[in-house]
């Protein structure tokens, strides 16, 4: 069935909702894991899997955890590919977030608490999370932490 004029103009105009969960690219093991940075392989995968989404500068928001590594990757995957900048993917995080005030996208990036998942505090948790993050069939700590993750800190606060 065809499209009448006024159908297609409809579907332009409807709101569309897009959501991207990202994950920071590779990090410096060689440091704390709380303050480790990315390396420059994790800065270039980062900006290069921004690449692939299309990305908008005056479209979207980043929403990420504390984490100096997830803000960088964040502001690389969904702000790099749209600044004309050189060498973008060499910019240290603060660089980058300075670029993005000076063009007035500083309230586009947000940073929550609630998105640290640091589990290296508690074995049981660090043992189930890890053992879902390497899963032979693929990366399955999203799975874990929206379907057994809250049950398990219940069991293991009892």
């Amino acid at each position: 069935m065809k499209e009448s004029f006024e159908e297609k103009e409809m579907a332009e105009l409807s709101p569309k909702l897009v959501i991207h969960v990202f994950r920071h690219d590779e990090k410096d093991t060689a440091q704390n894991d709380s303050l480790a940075p990315l390396t420059a392989k994790g800065r270039a995968g980062a900006l290069a899997a921004g690449k692939t989404k299309e990305p908008k500068l005056n479209q979207g928001y980043v929403v990420c955890s504390p984490r100096d590594r997830a803000l960088h990757s964040g502001l690389l995957q969904f702000f790099g590919p749209c600044l004309d900048v050189e060498n973008i993917a060499d910019k240290t995080l603060h660089e980058l977030s300075d670029i993005l005030s000076e063009k007035g996208h500083k309230d586009r990036v947000k940073t929550d608490y609630r998105l640290n998942f640091k589990v290296e505090d508690v074995a049981e948790f660090n043992d189930r999370f890890y053992s879902a993050y390497n899963a032979k069939e693929g990366n399955k700590t999203l799975q874990f932490q929206l379907d057994e993750s809250d049950q398990l800190i219940l069991d293991i606060a009892k």
